[in-house]
């Protein structure tokens, strides 16, 4: 239903005009419009205002207001930092939530809410998340709008936990691949692509595994192995930091420092074999 601006309005006395309102009706209604304005958006807040009234199960009339409300950035906070921990049950309970919240959020914000979690599964897992789309408006239909936005979402989350688990075998060649390539230039991205997983899981796997990030794994394994050719080869210092991955010769005693507490060079003099 589309409201003209031609003429005084109130809601009250125009759903009056409205005959037989006490039959099963669901009403939506846009914002007014001047009587120039392109109707193709006064039809689509008709149409959300529309859906948010079956999804609310109402029987009086929606008029349509943007949501201005900072509920739906924190529940997206939530879901986010629920989906890093992979805690089940606050996933569970934000569904619920997020169901509840038809009678707060109409159905625009709670297609923006959906479709952004949505986004955040699809960067968080390792892949497999075909079922999932960024929905649009006009996709939802008249019967059980609702459902058509969350239902996938809630099958996701009850399945999150199972896919996460990668098979031994697979981390066991991710793993292979890193101690294989550690002295070379490796990164995390394209690792994530040879596995086809996103570099957001795969960084989860990696400390869950480790207990060290991408970065803070390398540079153990990097360390350690610069220490060895230290005390075994007589190579160069600027030879071995090469060798162990490194290009620039300032990062690399720095590094080394840090994690050993002396340089290369004072390293190798005090393990020298006497």
């Amino acid at each position: 239903m589309l409201l003209q601006l031609n003429q005084p309005f109130h809601s009250a006395d125009f759903l009056n005009r409205i005959p037989d309102l006490n039959t099963p009706l669901y009403i939506g209604v846009s914002t007014v419009l001047p009587a120039d304005t392109d109707l193709s958006l006064f039809l689509r807040q008709a149409k959300i205002a529309l859906l948010t009234a079956i999804a609310r199960k109402s029987r009086e009339a929606v008029f349509y207001s943007p949501d201005t409300t900072e509920q739906s950035g924190q529940m997206l906070v939530q879901f986010s930092t629920a989906l890093r921990s992979n805690d089940q049950a606050t996933l569970t309970a934000l569904m619920d939530r997020l169901e509840e919240s038809a009678e707060l959020f109409q159905m625009d914000t709670l297609l923006d809410i959906t479709n952004r979690m949505t986004g955040l599964l699809c960067e968080y897992r390792y892949g497999g998340y075909e079922a999932l789309e960024i929905q649009h408006w006009q996709q939802l239909t008249l019967e059980n709008p609702l459902e058509i936005l969350i239902s996938p979402l809630r099958t996701a989350i009850r399945q999150q936990d199972k896919a996460r688990e990668l098979p031994p075998t697979q981390l066991h060649q991710i793993m292979e691949m890193i101690e294989t390539n550690y002295m070379r230039e490796i990164r995390l991205t394209d690792l994530a692509k040879h596995f086809y997983l996103s570099a957001n899981y795969l960084s989860i796997l990696i400390k869950k595994e480790t207990g060290l990030t991408f970065s803070e794994l390398l540079i153990q394994k990097r360390i350690a192995l610069a220490r060895k050719m230290l005390t075994e080869t007589n190579l160069p210092i600027q030879d071995i930091m090469e060798q162990v991955g490194y290009k620039d010769y300032s990062c690399f005693i720095k590094l080394f420092k840090k994690h050993t507490g002396y340089t290369p060079y004072t390293y190798r003099k005090i393990t020298e074999s006497p």
